[in-house]
């Protein structure tokens, strides 16, 4: 199946109606559970960034870090997720 492509992308020019393509900040945050965790792979759905920048951003203290549900199980608070989508540091 092709995909096409506007005009102003094919011919390179700035399509400045690109934001429509980006979920909002509400739309984001209806869809998380009321409460509960998140794995890694959640995260990253309603989180937009790669796993190298989310670990970076943990360790400036920029991203909420998960906590230890077993010896090899972590996971992210919801509230900390729904905190971190509406007030990005």
């Amino acid at each position: 199946m092709l995909k096409t492509i506007s005009p102003s992308r094919a011919t390179g020019q700035c399509d400045h109606n690109d934001d429509r393509d980006q979920p909002s900040t509400k739309d984001m945050t209806a869809h998380l559970p009321t409460s509960g965790f998140l794995r890694l792979q959640q995260v990253k759905q309603f989180v937009p960034i790669s796993r190298s920048t989310l670990y970076q951003k943990m360790k400036l203290g920029t991203f909420p870090r998960p906590v230890k549900l077993g010896p090899r199980i972590s996971a992210w608070r919801v509230e900390d997720i729904r905190n971190y989508i509406t007030n990005p540091r």
